[in-house]
């Protein structure tokens, strides 16, 4: 990420100076680190190098490695509790190293998160849903505040876990309705101390740019969604011009309004303006589009899950943990829909996809061998 190491080394620069996070400095004047980008990096990573006296490439490394070894760790924890057999638990570990396998060749910087965040979260989760219930409570609030700060660190990266987690909260354990809404409260409530964390260091940020320059314009807080979207429309071959780079977002809002700052809720607005025209004046083209997006789309979805899909056309698994599963893999899909169904942008849907193969596998391997064997068998055989 060649541009965002000179803009983390920048926002470090910006804390030596002023003691404030996410805040850059090039050398000549102040900036807002991450602006329309996840400023979640732009915290974590000089912080490490910082405290670490390393350069800042080694800090990235060290954190994207780190975050991705701890996953991976508390994922084989999750699959070894949540298995009993030594089969079902080398499953598991092939599982993991085809995750990995994925992450090395198709996945790095923060696309990596979205898909660690999954392998992290929902294993263990498993575990003590089916195995634990009692102690659900404890789970969720112990991961509440880490899973908050997946959002700041890639966004939307939390939400499919939420879906899954929530999903499988209301349709799958047989307790109260409002031992039910507790325990979702439980899960939320991390997201307060987080968003507030975060949301102190940017008001810090802006009101000490506004005090140098009375005409700062204020960037978007939040990863943008409509630049993607407007260049997604790219995928394929077309008569306007667009194809998923930068530069033709900032080419095409200059030739409206010019000097639009490509972080402002402007050009955001802009994007979203063209888009839809757009699609209102051709919507046989994006109908195209989404269709182009769609085959690709379901055709990783397809290599991901592979025979795994046996355990649902045969139902072996609670349809509650079937629709959570599937409700996690449609929303990261959004991903591939809204920019481009690339695989850094599917990380996170190949992650749920490769947790349902894990989880799966065993169901199926056990049909094969007893196709005659009743249906009702669970996550986890005794």
């Amino acid at each position: 990420m060649p541009i965002k190491y000179v803009w983390l080394v920048d926002a470090l620069e910006g804390y030596k100076r002023t003691g404030l996070w996410l805040l850059g400095f090039d050398g000549t004047k102040y900036y807002p680190s991450a602006a329309g980008d996840d400023v979640g990096i732009f915290f974590f990573i000089p912080l490490i190098a910082m405290y670490l006296h390393i350069d800042m490439h080694t800090a990235t490394n060290i954190f994207l490695l780190s975050f991705l070894s701890l996953s991976c760790l508390v994922a084989m924890v999750g699959f070894y509790l949540l298995f009993d057999r030594v089969r079902d638990r080398i499953v598991a570990l092939i599982g993991l190293c085809i995750f990995l396998l994925f992450i090395f060749h198709n996945a790095s910087d923060v696309y990596l998160i979205a898909s660690s965040a999954v392998v992290a979260f929902v294993p263990l989760f498993l575990f003590f849903l089916k195995r634990k219930p009692a102690l659900l409570p404890h789970y969720l609030g112990i991961i509440s505040i880490p899973l908050a700060t997946m959002h700041f660190i890639r966004a939307y990266s939390e939400v499919g876990i939420v879906i899954f987690i929530i999903i499988s909260i209301f349709f799958y354990l047989k307790v109260s309705m409002q031992r039910k809404v507790l325990l979702t409260g439980v899960l939320l409530v991390g997201f307060i101390p987080t968003v507030l964390f975060f949301t102190y260091h940017l008001d810090q940020r802006d009101v000490f740019l506004l005090r140098e320059n009375p005409d700062h314009v204020f960037s978007i807080r939040k990863h943008g969604v409509w630049q993607p979207f407007y260049l997604g429309l790219g995928y394929i071959p077309n008569q306007y011009g667009i194809e998923f780079a930068n530069f033709v977002a900032i080419k095409k809002v200059d030739s409206i309004v010019h000097g639009v700052d490509i972080t402002s809720a402007r050009f955001e607005d802009i994007m979203r303006e063209e888009a839809f025209a757009i699609i209102k004046h051709d919507p046989f083209f994006y109908i195209k589009t989404l269709l182009a997006k769609s085959r690709r789309i379901l055709f990783f979805m397809l290599i991901t899950v592979n025979v795994a899909i046996l355990s649902f056309m045969h139902q072996k698994k609670p349809r509650a943990i079937e629709i959570a599963f599937l409700a996690g893999i449609l929303f990261n899909s959004l991903y591939g829909f809204i920019a481009i169904p690339t695989l850094y942008y599917l990380s996170g849907m190949i992650a749920f996809g490769i947790i349902y193969w894990i989880v799966s596998m065993p169901i199926v391997l056990d049909y094969i061998k007893f196709p005659r064997a009743n249906s009702s068998v669970s996550l986890r055989k005794s």
